[in-house]
């Protein structure tokens, strides 16, 4: 129901549904994540963060809940543990552009051009000669 609720833009709806859900079942990642993504949308950065970091405390291997929880810390402008997550998302699934894409955006933030990818494609980054 969350996410039908999140598709039609009714944010409040959505979080209630996966506290909800949560309450029901606190050990369900996807909730959490769900929850984080509606909470992030609704520009509560603390919040999705803490529910990025509760997924992947019960789901560790998540590649995008990584990468998702590296966009929140970006926003939050916290490059150091941005980079962190992106590039252990991209640990995780080497491929996953999305996270490769963000973390050549986060280090060029930071100023460290000589490390960020100049180009993605396919999944696979080119780096400055």
């Amino acid at each position: 129901m969350g996410v039908a609720l999140r598709e039609k833009h009714d944010l409040d709806g959505a979080i209630a549904e996966y506290r909800e859900a949560l309450r029901l079942e606190p050990e369900f990642a996807q909730a959490h994540y769900n929850l984080a993504i509606a909470l992030r949308e609704k520009h509560d950065l603390d919040g999705a963060i803490a529910e990025y970091r509760e997924a992947l405390r019960l789901k560790p291997d998540s590649a995008e809940a990584h990468s998702s929880l590296g966009i929140a810390l970006r926003e939050k402008h916290d490059l150091d543990g941005a980079i962190a997550e992106f590039r252990e998302a991209l640990r995780l699934r080497p491929d996953f552009g999305p996270a490769r894409i963000n973390l050549r955006l986060a280090l060029q933030a930071k100023g460290d051009k000589a490390k960020a990818p100049t180009k993605v494609r396919k999944g696979v980054e080119a780096r400055p000669q």
